[in-house]
């Protein structure tokens, strides 16, 4: 089960769970009053009102058996999406050295009169227009060569795109043992406590 499955399955068995106690409960303070009202039947309804509380209880355990299974996927979201996030930091601070070793190349390259890719001289623009402007000075007083270079950035134009981390958290398989939601629609209803 995936983590966002987990969020709306058992967000709605909490759902459904706690619609049925509030109903139950309803149920029982209207049997606490027939019981102070009605001493006649007070056997037949001390069963009914033991049957209501002892269904109510069970709801309350199956309650929270969902809430506490929810709360561990909550935390593993949080986890993994606090993991994914200082990979993407590392990533990026990665992706950086890279792009500045690889500038410092091309203006290395470009400085001593080298022929080196337009793509590269662009790049080296963008990212560090002062280095730039040193590896054109430091090129008109180099003699031109005839060297040619292949570009710094050739085996990155097929990179994936970046999936979002909301969306990858979101896709995880929940690993913890969840507990099966029951129906409990064999819980008697309001008509079957009437006392009589």
């Amino acid at each position: 089960m995936k983590i966002k499955d987990a969020f709306s399955t058992y967000g709605k068995q909490i759902d459904a769970y706690t619609d049925k106690i509030r109903n139950l409960t309803k149920q029982k303070h209207s049997l606490e009053v027939q019981l102070k009202d009605d001493s006649d039947n007070a056997e037949t309804l001390k069963k009914d009102y033991d049957k209501l509380e002892l269904s109510i209880k069970n709801l309350e355990e199956a309650r929270s058996k969902c809430s506490a299974f929810t709360e561990k996927v909550m935390e593993l979201e949080i986890n993994l999406h606090n993991m994914l996030v200082a990979k993407q930091q590392a990533d990026a601070y990665d992706k950086a050295a890279k792009d500045m070793d690889k500038c410092m190349n091309v203006a290395a390259k470009y400085g001593r009169g080298e022929k080196v890719p337009a793509k590269d001289l662009q790049k080296l623009m963008q990212m560090y227009p002062e280095l730039y402007k040193l590896a054109v000075a430091q090129r008109m007083m180099s003699e031109l060569k005839d060297k040619k270079h292949k570009s710094e950035w050739e085996n990155e134009e097929d990179q994936p795109a970046d999936v979002s981390v909301s969306d990858e958290v979101a896709e995880t398989e929940v690993t913890s043992e969840a507990p099966a939601p029951t129906d409990y629609s064999d819980i008697q209803s309001e008509s079957d406590f009437t006392g009589q």
